[in-house]
């Protein structure tokens, strides 16, 4: 029997993290799979952890620890995923989930059958709203390009170089991805052994890209499996990103975990050069913007980008938030 380790970081949302844990339950057969369920709060200071606690309590399946810190989603993984990797019990699986989801499909040995060919490390589940339109899951690797055509906005671009763009389509099949959003996402326990940790000076957002590009490096798969199905509530756990209403200011945070992952990728006068890139194709939009008759939705700034490279910032950039 297959052993699997679902992962659920909390901080302040412990509603929605226990209907979370609640839907696993509820969905994992124990029949064919061994689990438990790991749920790091991530220091909320609001009580979260005792809440959490007391649901479970007489769960054995369901084990609650609580974060020395909110060192950001990537910390907070890491917290049980370094337990795994010392533990003497061999799990084979795990997966993380967003506090903010609830499974909708049965999880048995054979939804995660495909896991086991050849070097595939990862499964994406088809996310979903409450209303089970599907939200955007399968992506490609951020680019200097991919930068510029994101900045530009042009339909052309977007249509010529439609498979660099780093949004992909929906798809309604089984399809190989660059990387997949985090909200759900079963890997490989050996590929992780692999590959590492989530790198932790991510405090939100490009962590998970930053991981996809270090299994691919080692010649590990990820695919999007819509047959998996999760409800995800976009936001809920961010607090600044819903794809129905719109995307308010991207906070300090998001910047510098952009800027970290370029500079990682690129080195320093490379991720320069990704911003350069970016600026082009800003310039680009602005200058067809009247003529065009085109609406401005952007809501990175330039000026927040170049304060978070270390060549063009004038002073210290704001941190990420230690306390959320």
């Amino acid at each position: 029997m297959k052993r699997l380790a679902v992962v659920i970081v909390n901080y302040r949302i412990a509603k929605l993290a226990r209907a979370c844990v609640e839907s696993v339950l509820d969905r994992v057969d124990p029949a064919t799979v061994s689990f438990k369920a790991f749920v790091v709060d991530n220091d909320s200071q609001d009580g979260s952890f005792e809440i959490l606690s007391t649901a479970f309590e007489d769960r054995s399946e369901v084990e609650v620890i609580r974060a020395p810190r909110n060192g950001g989603y990537a910390a907070g993984n890491n917290v049980v995923l370094r337990k795994l990797f010392e533990s003497p019990d061999d799990y084979d699986y795990v997966w993380l989930l967003n506090p903010d989801t609830a499974v909708v499909t049965r999880v048995d040995e054979q939804a995660l059958a495909f896991l086991e060919r050849p070097r595939i490390a990862a499964l994406g589940a088809r996310l979903e709203y409450v209303d089970t339109t599907p939200q955007t899951s399968v992506f490609r690797f951020p680019s200097p390009f991919s930068e510029f055509m994101q900045a530009a906005n042009l339909s052309i671009l977007n249509r010529v170089f439609a498979r660099i763009r780093v949004v992909q389509p929906i798809p309604e099949e089984r399809t190989r991805a660059d990387w997949l959003a985090g909200a759900s996402v079963v890997f490989r326990m050996d590929a992780l052994r692999e590959t590492g940790l989530f790198d932790e000076t991510f405090f939100l957002y490009y962590e998970e890209v930053d991981l996809f590009k270090r299994l691919a490096e080692a010649g590990w798969e990820s695919w999007h499996c819509p047959e998996m199905r999760v409800i995800h509530h976009v936001g809920a756990s961010t607090g600044i990103s819903n794809e129905r209403r719109g995307v308010g200011d991207m906070p300090e945070y998001w910047y510098a975990s952009r800027s970290h992952y370029f500079q990682k990728r690129y080195g320093l006068f490379g991720a320069l050069g990704v911003d350069l890139c970016w600026l082009l194709g800003r310039s680009l939009f602005l200058l067809t913007r009247f003529v065009l008759r085109r609406r401005d939705t952007m809501v990175v700034k330039y000026a927040r980008i170049r304060a978070h490279h270390p060549m063009t910032r004038s002073s210290r950039a704001p941190g990420s938030p230690q306390d959320g």
